[in-house]
């Protein structure tokens, strides 16, 4: 799904506030910064939001929980940078956290996609 940016702050206490659309679905999601250190961590949590940014449940048939901690820390060496992303729900009930584990694998592949597309468009970008 295409994504459009409605509102970007890429600061500690920022939010980047985004609209998803395909497949005749349209979806918002918004993320909110916590921690942001250069060539290191990036912090935040992320939830289904409306048009206006207002966090709401998920557009999907399931009790998915309202707000997913997210931690992306990078490491650098010889061979190239490495990416581990780390998710986990907050302030979510016991069905919440049980759905979010049910669907672990399918994120897990949703996220390598997302991140193989990223790592062409880099490489891409260095080789021109």
């Amino acid at each position: 799904m295409p994504a459009t940016l409605h509102a970007f702050s890429f600061t500690e206490g920022g939010s980047c506030h985004y609209k998803l659309e395909g497949h005749g679905q349209v979806m918002w999601g918004l993320f909110r910064f916590k921690k942001i250190e250069p060539n290191g961590v990036i912090e935040f949590v992320s939830s289904f939001s409306n048009e206006a940014g207002e966090v709401v449940k998920s557009p999907f048939p399931i009790d998915f929980p309202l707000e997913i901690y997210n931690s992306i820390e990078l490491a650098e060496d010889d061979n190239g940078t490495t990416l581990t992303l780390t998710a986990y729900p907050i302030n979510a009930t016991d069905e919440q956290n049980a759905v979010f584990d049910s669907i672990k694998d399918s994120m897990t592949n949703g996220n390598n996609g997302t991140f193989n597309q990223l790592e062409s468009y880099l490489k891409e970008s260095v080789n021109g």
